[in-house]
């Protein structure tokens, strides 16, 4: 199956906020549907800042949105996760009941996330 992805390349989120909510959408581009995402696993990683020494890491668990046939899956902020500013690299990785996982965004990018001060 081959894959499209949309999902934001850079959120700016303010310190402390828990709002906007990353999500992605995958398509299946053999026939041009959303994938169904019903059973799948959705984890959220981040790691950061870059111009820290003391990089912070989490995992969060990601939740299907509405539908899982729509293909959307986020992560919803929990309080703590934007409490300290700088730049972070998150991606999602997604478990379907086949065992088969894959990355988003796909390939070696990142989402680029920016935690600012004010």
């Amino acid at each position: 199956m081959k894959l499209r992805v949309e999902v934001e390349k850079e959120i700016r989120i303010k310190k402390g906020s828990t709002e906007p909510s990353i999500q992605f959408r995958l398509f299946n581009m053999d026939n041009f549907l959303p994938v169904d995402l019903t059973g799948t696993q959705i984890k959220f990683f981040m790691e950061g800042p870059k111009d820290s020494t003391d990089k912070k890491k989490f995992q969060g668990e990601g939740e299907i949105v509405v539908n899982p046939l729509t293909g959307i899956g986020k992560y919803d902020w929990n309080p703590g996760d934007t409490d300290t500013s700088g730049t972070y690299r998150a991606e999602f990785q997604i478990t379907f009941n086949d065992g088969v996982k894959i990355k988003v965004p796909l390939g070696e990018e990142y989402i680029k996330i920016v935690v600012e001060n004010h």
